[in-house]
């Protein structure tokens, strides 16, 4: 596929996030502020360079443009440039890793996205499938604001819009899990920056929805969008302590919730901080066998 001709002029369009007047910079519109002016420190695509950097800056634009099926191909380039590299280096294991998990998910999590996105401009053999592909498309087009957010520092208001507007039409076509859906849609309110609609949202929500162990990750994320930091590392240490932490489960196609946490854009602002090191990042770490597992304690 000749990917390159277009590769320069893609990269480009995300380069040009950051300039003024690029009509992608800080989210004005309803009195909402830009809530991250800068990439998150320690984000799993830190230290990414060269083509492969090259390859995800182009597929993250496209991705903003709401090109998805344009991205992945990019993306699958962009995969194997770091599997290249983890195999062969020069850069060191563990951030060759970190790369490839990332795009990796990106790449899953898009993939999905396109698909249900056809699926839905179809008329299904099920109506009842329905609620539930607007549930995915609306968290699926949640992950894409994150990622390319994260990757450029700068909010895509077009992919946000599109996000909350998914989130609008799958509560109205309510579908299985409400109570996620919710949360997720006050998560993005806040980053948006709209606080106080934010917590309307949330308050809809009733303790036993909260207090249950399926959205651990997604309350842990709506405190960590609204910048209460204690709270999010509090709720992922509460799901540490439950048995699908660091074990896959049926409900996750096999992928254990500390997974999960660690290749989530969701928690890239908490990637520093020490605690959620020391609850996901040392510990899923050693499980992919970057680092050495900790020393069983002496009696």
């Amino acid at each position: 596929m000749a990917l390159l001709p277009a590769l320069l002029s893609w990269s480009l369009a995300l380069t040009g996030l950051s300039e003024a007047g690029g009509g992608e910079g800080n989210v004005q519109a309803g009195g909402s502020v830009e809530v991250l002016p800068s990439a998150p420190k320690g984000s799993l695509e830190e230290g990414l360079s060269g083509s492969a950097r090259a390859y995800y800056a182009t597929a993250m634009a496209a991705v903003r443009e709401g090109n998805f099926r344009r991205a992945l191909p990019y993306l699958r380039e962009a995969r194997a440039q770091s599997f290249s590299a983890l195999q062969d280096g020069p850069l060191p294991r563990q951030v060759a890793l970190r790369h490839l998990v990332r795009i990796a998910y990106v790449e899953e999590e898009l993939g999905e996205l396109a698909a249900i996105e056809e699926l839905l401009g179809r008329t299904l053999d099920r109506a009842d499938d329905r609620p539930d592909l607007l549930q995915a498309r609306a968290v699926l087009l949640h992950n894409m604001f994150l990622a390319v957010r994260n990757f450029s520092g700068k909010s895509p208001t077009r992919l946000l819009s599109r996000a909350l507007h998914s989130y609008e039409a799958a509560l109205a076509n309510t579908g299985r899990s409400r109570p996620h859906l919710l949360i997720g849609y006050a998560a993005l309110l806040a980053e948006k920056g709209d606080r106080r609609e934010s917590r309307a949202v949330f308050n809809r929500l009733t303790e036993a929805d909260l207090q249950a162990d399926t959205l651990d990750l997604a309350v842990a994320y709506y405190y960590a969008a609204i910048g209460d930091g204690g709270r999010a590392l509090n709720r992922l240490s509460e799901a540490a302590r439950r048995d699908g932490w660091a074990r896959s489960g049926p409900l996750r196609d096999g992928i254990s919730t500390r997974h999960q946490a660690y290749r989530m854009h969701d928690f890239d602002r908490l990637r520093d901080s020490p605690r959620f090191q020391e609850l996901v990042s040392l510990p899923e770490e050693a499980a992919l066998g970057l680092r050495p597992r900790a020393a069983p304690t002496q009696r």
